[in-house]
């Protein structure tokens, strides 16, 4: 059961399309925005929004989007600055009592020790270029790094069917 709730694929594209990605990152008319609504402060630039292309720079994640084959609701690059110790983002149980009909994507752009953890048993470890999907529903902490200057991630969302999470 468990298996048909996550998926994680590496080398999912061509490193060339992958330096897009990164020199987008570091490109100086790339802004981000401050999240300081979870436990460790974060930097955030949004590319879609409720179905919706919201940023200019949404083009760059195509190849990312060609794989998995969907349709994006929303999707975002997340920079988390390094910490002394692990330390958890967040704790993805935003509605406990509401069963949500997506699927959360996570493509890791930089390797780092920031794992994601799933139900307080089973690690999943941030390598360059590696997708990890999991039904939005699941109980999902997401922990800093602390051997990187920043831990650098896409995050998708997408609606269940709507992709080959189940191939």
């Amino acid at each position: 059961m468990l298996r048909q709730m996550i998926k994680i694929e590496t080398n999912v594209i061509k490193n060339s399309l992958f330096t897009n990605i990164e020199n987008l990152i570091i490109h100086p008319k790339f802004n981000y925005s401050m999240n300081c609504n979870t436990e460790v402060v974060n930097f955030y630039h949004t590319l879609y929004y409720d179905n919706n292309i919201v940023s200019p720079f949404a083009h760059v994640i195509n190849p990312v989007i060609d794989f998995l084959k969907i349709k994006v609701s929303n999707a975002m690059i997340v920079v988390v600055p390094k910490t002394n110790e692990k330390k958890p983002i967040f704790k993805k149980i935003e509605k406990p009592l509401e069963i949500m009909d997506t699927i959360t994507c996570v493509y890791f752009i930089n390797t780092n020790n920031g794992n994601f953890n799933l139900f307080n048993f089973d690690d999943i470890n941030p390598e360059q270029n590696k997708i990890f999907m999991y039904d939005s529903n699941l109980e999902v902490t997401n922990f800093t790094c602390t051997d990187k200057k920043f831990k650098v991630y896409l995050q998708l969302e997408f609606f269940k069917g709507s992709n080959n999470m189940n191939d």
